[in-house]
């Protein structure tokens, strides 16, 4: 899933090459230390007419330069690593026949340069998502009024948003954005079988007037005292993208029997 380049020091490319891991174990993780992720070039081959003029240690000799970098594939929700590191590799006759060629490798990144043991790339996965909860209002004995009926969004105690329905009954909440730390805060939760962190709750905001002495009746209206559950599950596509998926419960357990089309409150309105 990801490439690299290795150049000569005039920017040829000379090798291309891919990371031997999946994407599942990549991520977040350098390659070179570990065998997954790892990316190995085919050898290069001295002899010994490249020797002369190249020699390890020996002044005025230049080593033979190259370049190693990642090619930025342009996958959605991968940042990829904009590290160039130059190998500097030097020549020494062993007198048996073989050579040994010894590299020095040097790492820029922003124009700075510093000294580097290997080379190393890190790659990093970003998976982000929105959700659009709503709402449905209904009123029986006369229509509807723009902005009459308010309707909160909360997750445990914390007030999240208040919306109010319009003259069809639509009450649309705010989009819930989701990051990577999200969808690893809900995968761990689902792993370890604890509760769910991405449940919320949809109640109608009852007029302190309204009471359980007058059945939560105000002004000829009898307010809907139901609290619907919603909870939302996470879903990386491995393409950059989170996929919430809401599901509504008429009541404040998370049970199927108490599962839903959506959050449908109900008021009555009778004059007398």
């Amino acid at each position: 899933e990801f490439s690299f380049e290795l150049k000569d020091s005039n920017g040829t490319v000379l090798q291309t090459k891919f990371n031997d891991a999946s994407i599942a174990e990549q991520i977040g993780n350098a390659f070179g230390g570990t065998d997954k992720g790892k990316v190995t070039f085919d050898d290069i081959t001295y002899t010994q007419d490249m020797v002369n003029g190249h020699e390890t240690g020996k002044e005025g000799d230049q080593p033979y330069v190259y370049t190693v970098s990642e090619i930025d594939g342009g996958a959605i929700g991968f940042t990829y690593d904009k590290t160039i590191y130059t190998v500097s590799v030097t020549l020494k006759d062993n007198g048996d026949g073989k050579i040994t060629a010894t590299p020095v490798y040097t790492k820029i990144l922003n124009g700075a340069t510093s000294d580097a043991s290997g080379i190393a790339f890190a790659n990093y996965y970003n998976a982000k998502g929105d959700l659009y909860l709503n709402a449905k209002k209904g009123l029986t004995g006369r229509k509807l009024k723009d902005g009459e009926f308010s309707f909160t969004l909360s997750k445990g105690t914390e007030l999240l948003q208040t919306k109010k329905a319009n003259e069809n009954g639509d009450v649309s909440f705010d989009k819930i954005s989701y990051t990577q730390d999200d969808l690893v805060k809900y995968n761990n939760a689902i792993s370890a079988n604890s509760a769910n962190p991405y449940v919320y709750t949809i109640k109608e905001v009852i007029p302190s007037e309204a009471t359980a002495e007058n059945k939560y009746t105000y002004k000829g209206i009898t307010y809907d005292l139901t609290v619907y559950t919603v909870s939302v599950a996470l879903a990386d596509d491995g393409e950059g993208k989170i996929t919430p998926t809401a599901t509504y419960y008429k009541r404040t357990e998370i049970v199927d029997s108490a599962k839903v089309d959506g959050a449908t409150f109900n008021n009555v309105y009778s004059a007398k």
